[in-house]
């Protein structure tokens, strides 16, 4: 397989500027460089530039309403809570800033108040999901970062994006870049069909510059960020000369150094400090939007992208249209569960339910399926739901789904029935919770082929991606600033290395890489892993392993690259990888068999075999207890190699492999006449 090169497309929106707070921007730099490598999204751009500046608004006697989804990642930004508390605060000043219903509005000053203007606009959270179930608009994950880069996390996005159609999607996170910095506010894309296509369009912004984690005037840079999402640019676009495509913003030079203070630049216009789009404002004195951006930001409500959120058809789907207050909902902090790490089908998530502005008729026991509630499950799977209290239940699952292959993830409804709500369902707004089922394809060691890649002195640096991860980015680098050194860049992700240096461990054939092993991260340039340096010439005319981490939906993977090194350390060539994707297991380095695809985890409800491959002990680990057991192996020729009788297994079984031969085997197991497992493991 050929590795494919990885284009970064970074849209970066901060306000303020210091070592300790949101750093500087680069939204024409990387904006023109995205649509330059979409040309598609380069011609929309330019007739809808061409659109907005003509464009007039129409008489709108209504508000525009906007559904919006908050996914948080972490409940704990730079030592700042995130909570739905919070959420709802930052949106109603938000919502107060667009409408000039902000404190300061009325004392924006007078050489603009004559252009200052509003938007009649409102963002709802949604009180609706994708699946028809009720939902708070708020929903809380655990600790990812860098969904404020332009690509490298997409798969990694869409896996949490509702509807980019349908809902206005805002990612909280810590780490925007996940390059270490927890200092960078904000950043948000312009409207574009290939975004919302993909499921990609967003706001990214860090919880830590929420209301009430920062003061109330750098917490409107959460403004400037929807301000972007509704096509606004920069006032201070391309300096003196340059442009926002907003005729009564003045040119600004770029420079923010005025703070709150009025001054003049570009050919003595007055700088309007107080818009919200500039870089001064968020020192304390953000006030406002002139006409023409209220403009521009209207005729963005008219984008194909943005124009279908605020139709009356999707603002009752989402629920947004005619809150009624005194009714009850019910409110799940998730929306989306994953198979365990066992790969079963099985869940162990145990989902808190909460009721608001209603009760259940009890206040404890468990309800009962069709009395108090229908299910829609996949076969063999089930939800048992436990009353707390009259205002808060818990669902936890039972058995285990069928069918749980990555092609069978499914929607898990419930519908809860009047018998269990006091005042029935009509004393409740929506009494419906729905659930998407996540299930991982079976596990496996895949063995990658690629082109070579060659570092040298002519050809310092290239891009490569693994196939799988949610952050699959590295670089191969020689870098000329420091004596030629060789490097991998992994964007903070972490290799085997020697004590808590940055020097990468040489590995040989046949060596495990899994979470025993002495794992560094990296570091932004320069502090990148090291392969060869002035320092350390372990690597010099080897060839070997590198082993690295990556992650899956979180979850901790490894994996293994063989590199090649000149004899004088002065060039390398990556050869190959392989990776394993079940969760937290072992692969050996060299494992090379293209042709086998090895399961680490049998897909059996009751048996769990691992680790695969093997070295010295194969282990079975059974959920339920065996009586009469006949355990077979045999070679791919078919020929008995090992067979094992038990009266009974209760636990863990363990299979000593250090007398078998290097190759791919057959184990069967037996219970009475039953056959409970048929599954292939890899000795090494």
């Amino acid at each position: 397989m050929k590795l494919k090169l990885l284009t970064l497309i970074v849209l970066c929106c901060t306000a303020a500027f210091s070592q300790n707070s949101p750093q500087p921007c680069k939204a024409s730099e990387i904006n023109n460089k995205f649509l330059e490598e979409h040309t598609d999204a380069f011609v929309e751009n330019h007739k809808f530039n061409q659109f907005s500046r003509e464009f007039q608004p129409q008489t709108n006697n209504s508000t525009y309403i906007i559904p919006v989804v908050f996914h948080v990642f972490g409940d704990i930004h730079s030592g700042k809570t995130v909570t739905y508390e919070k959420i709802e605060v930052a949106l109603e000043k938000l919502n107060d800033d667009f409408n000039g219903l902000n404190p300061d509005f009325s004392s924006v000053d007078s050489y603009f108040s004559n252009i200052k203007s509003t938007l009649d606009i409102e963002f709802r959270l949604a009180k609706i999901d994708p699946n028809g179930g009720c939902t708070t608009g708020v929903i809380f994950y655990e600790d990812a970062s860098g969904f404020g880069n332009g690509s490298g996390y997409d798969n990694q996005i869409q896996q949490y994006a509702w509807d980019n159609y349908k809902y206005m999607n805002i990612y909280v996170q810590n780490d925007l870049y996940n390059d270490g910095s927890e200092y960078n506010s904000g950043v948000a894309w312009y409207p574009n069909t290939w975004m919302s296509d993909n499921d990609l369009a967003r706001v990214v912004y860090n919880g830590s510059y929420l209301h009430g984690n920062t003061d109330s005037e750098f917490a409107s840079t959460l403004t400037h960020e929807f301000g972007h999402w509704l096509n606004l640019i920069h006032t201070f676009e391309g300096g003196c000369n340059g442009t926002d495509e907003v005729n009564d913003t003045p040119a600004e030079d770029g420079y923010h150094d005025l703070d709150c203070t009025y001054g003049y630049n570009c050919s003595n216009s007055y700088v309007n400090v107080e818009n919200y789009m500039g870089y001064n404002g968020s020192s304390g004195c953000y006030k406002m939007f002139t006409a023409g951006q209220v403009t521009r930001m209207e005729a963005a409500l008219n984008h194909p992208t943005r124009y279908p959120l605020w139709q009356n058809s999707n603002l009752i789907d989402t629920g947004v249209l005619n809150e009624t207050s005194g009714q009850g909902t019910f409110e799940s902090s998730i929306s989306t569960i994953f198979e365990d790490d066992a790969n079963n089908g099985t869940f162990t998530e145990v989902i808190t339910v909460d009721l608001n502005n209603g009760y259940f008729s009890n206040s404890s026991g468990t309800l009962q399926e069709n009395t108090d509630y229908t299910v829609s499950a996949p076969t063999g799977l089930g939800v048992q739901i436990n009353l707390l209290s009259s205002t808060k239940a818990e669902i936890s699952f039972t058995g285990a789904a069928t069918y749980h292959d990555d092609n069978d993830n499914t929607t898990l409804e419930i519908d809860f029935k009047n018998n269990a709500l006091s005042g029935g369902l009509s004393s409740f707004s929506c009494a419906k919770l729905a659930y998407e089922l996540k299930y991982y394809a079976p596990y496996e060691i895949v063995y990658v082929d690629i082109d070579d890649i060659t570092i040298t002195t002519s050809y310092p640096w290239e891009w490569f991606t693994i196939e799988v991860g949610d952050d699959n980015q590295y670089g191969a680098f020689l870098d000329a600033n420091l004596n030629d050194e060789l490097k991998i860049e992994t964007y903070q992700k972490p290799l085997i290395c020697e004590g808590n240096s940055l020097n990468i461990t040489y590995l040989g054939e046949d060596e495990p890489v899994n979470g025993t092993r002495n794992f560094v991260d990296g570091g932004p340039y320069p502090d990148l892993h090291n392969l060869r340096s002035t320092n350390y010439t372990v690597w010099d005319g080897q060839e070997g392993y590198v082993g690295f981490e990556y992650r899956i939906n979180n979850r901790k993977c490894y994996g293994w690259f063989k590199l090649s090194v000149s004899t004088y350390g002065d060039s390398y060539t990556l050869l190959e990888y392989a990776y394993n994707t079940a969760p937290n297991q072992t692969i050996y380095t060299g494992y090379n068999n293209s042709n086998v695809s090895v399961t680490d985890y049998t897909l059996n409800n009751e048996i769990l075999i691992y680790p695969n491959p093997v070295k010295d002990r194969l282990q079975l680990k059974l959920n339920s207890k065996q009586e009469n057991v006949q355990i077979s192996i045999y070679d791919l020729h078919g020929k008995l190699v090992k067979r094992i009788f038990k009266d009974k297994i209760d636990g863990v079984l363990e299979i000593d492999t250090k007398d078998m031969t290097f190759g791919l085997y057959n184990i069967t197991l037996e219970s009475g006449e039953e056959i409970k497992l048929s599954s292939k493991f890899l000795k090494r």
